[in-house]
């Protein structure tokens, strides 16, 4: 029996944040968008907490205001237990963020994408695309009982860790298994989440809101080598039990079973190409530490669909597109990696376990960045745009397109900056003449920006010496 067939523009698979976004953002440029998501309900997961910075990522696609009225809780501070001989009490930096449910959480942003327009075939099982005689894909699909086939130009993979793109995946770290089980005590008021290091193992919790809570142990996955499915639980409340911050009488019973998952940090040798990209956990998993992983899908979604725009109408651009996504890949792996590494080098100066050895040791090669200035910057002091400043062409993304525009590079900056408060840098740096006060330039900017947005330009260039005070003539 022949298949029935769906022609799309895109064809996205998998609909967690990153698969999602990318979706909805592309129906909004006004593509025929078809998602396939394989399970009826988000799988089991462990939870995430959401950083107060991923408001206005959420507002482009127009489910901010539903994750703020969902009522997740919004802790102000978190417990450490990490490499002191106490605990602390640390508040999180800006605003509350959120401890959400990732069930609800993943149903929110995909429903969102459907009322956006986006088709959504849901439960359905995609099978391995081929590329089509002069371009596109089809995509073989199981859905409601019967078999279809998903045809597109440009396919985006956001099928998580399990990758639908065959393709190499390069670990960035030490392997990591996190075990974990939500619990529920009714009476159980917490707010706060907690860290704790054990001698190879580290623990993460989080209230979830209503007495609903959950409890992960990241350990190397050897721990769990000859163990069988049916005595994970077992393991898993041995390992709770040598965590101090725990207390298994608070958090009540589990709802539900012990759930093993990878997490491990890596990232694919081939994120985007002329007409694929790989977002979310197909493209790049942190590790865990960073409670950044929901963010950066969320991130890539968001830039896929700009470079999938741009593949799409600006064909001449293709090139800048692809090095843009692939830039963005490079720069979350040093960053993530770098920070994940600093974090496990404050254990491991304390245990000689291999579990924090081997993870403190992931730090990428690269030169830390030169230290701030710190002298204040006057209306009158004298400078000039700094020798080691460099103006060279970069891909940006603008509006929603790629394009190649004039950038900063400088040893100060961990990536060359084309716009700072969405004004185009390297006109502003043109006009800077050796010698000239500070307050000069920003009387010489005035025609482009207001005269404190100028002065705030200006500092954020002298405390990065990017400008410097003026050679003695």
């Amino acid at each position: 029996m022949k298949s029935a067939s769906i022609t799309a523009d895109i064809c996205v698979i998998g609909g967690g944040p990153a698969g999602s976004t990318a979706a909805c953002r592309l129906a909004s440029f006004g593509y025929r968008v078809c998602l396939i998501e394989r399970d009826a309900v988000p799988e089991a997961r462990s939870g995430a907490s959401l950083p107060s910075s991923i408001l206005p990522l959420l507002e482009v696609v127009g489910v901010r205001d539903r994750l703020e009225r969902a009522g997740f809780l919004r802790p102000e501070r978190i417990v450490v237990w990490w490499a002191d001989s106490r605990p602390s009490v640390r508040w999180l930096p800006g605003l509350p963020g959120f401890h959400v449910d990732r069930c609800q959480f993943d149903n929110m942003l995909l429903h969102n994408a459907e009322a956006g327009g986006v088709m959504v075939l849901r439960p359905a099982h995609a099978m391995r695309p081929q590329r089509l005689y002069g371009g596109g894909w089809q995509i073989p699909v199981r859905h409601n009982g019967s078999r279809k086939e998903v045809v597109a130009p440009f396919l985006v993979d956001a099928a998580g860790s399990r990758a639908f793109l065959p393709g190499r995946q390069i670990r960035n770290s030490a392997p990591l298994l996190c075990l974990f089980a939500h619990w529920y005590a009714p009476d159980r008021r917490q707010v706060e989440g907690c860290v704790e290091a054990a001698d190879n193992k580290w623990l993460w919790y989080a209230p979830l809101g209503g007495g609903k809570s959950v409890a992960a142990v990241f350990i190397d996955p050897k721990l769990l080598s000859g163990t069988s499915r049916v005595n994970i639980e077992g393991v898993y409340f041995d390992l709770l039990r040598q965590f101090r911050l725990f207390r298994e009488d608070e958090a009540g019973c589990i709802a539900g079973e012990v759930t093993s998952c990878d997490a491990s940090s890596r990232h694919a040798q081939h994120a985007v190409g002329p007409d694929f990209v790989r977002v979310g956990d197909a493209n790049l998993t942190l590790d865990p530490l960073s409670a950044q992983g929901i963010q950066s899908a969320v991130v890539s979604g968001l830039q896929a669909a700009v470079v999938i725009n741009t593949l799409a109408k600006h064909p001449a651009h293709a090139g800048d597109a692809i090095t843009f996504y692939n830039d963005r890949q490079t720069e979350k792996v040093l960053q993530h990696t770098t920070k994940a590494a600093a974090f496990y080098q404050k254990r491991a100066a304390i245990s000689g376990e291999p579990f924090w050895q081997r993870r403190a040791a992931a730090t990428p090669d690269i030169a830390p960045l030169p230290a701030p200035e710190t002298a204040r910057l006057e209306p009158a002091s004298r400078i000039e745009l700094s020798k080691l400043s460099r103006i060279e062409p970069m891909p940006v993304m603008q509006g929603d397109v790629i394009a190649s525009k004039l950038a900063l590079r400088h040893a100060a900056l961990d990536r060359p900056v084309a716009f700072l408060s969405e004004v185009e840098l390297v006109p502003l740096l043109r006009r800077i003449r050796a010698g000239e006060t500070a307050g000069g330039i920003v009387q010489a900017w005035s025609d482009r920006m207001s005269p404190d947005l100028g002065w705030n330009i200006l500092e954020w260039l002298w405390h990065r010496r990017v400008v410097v005070p003026a050679a003695s003539i």
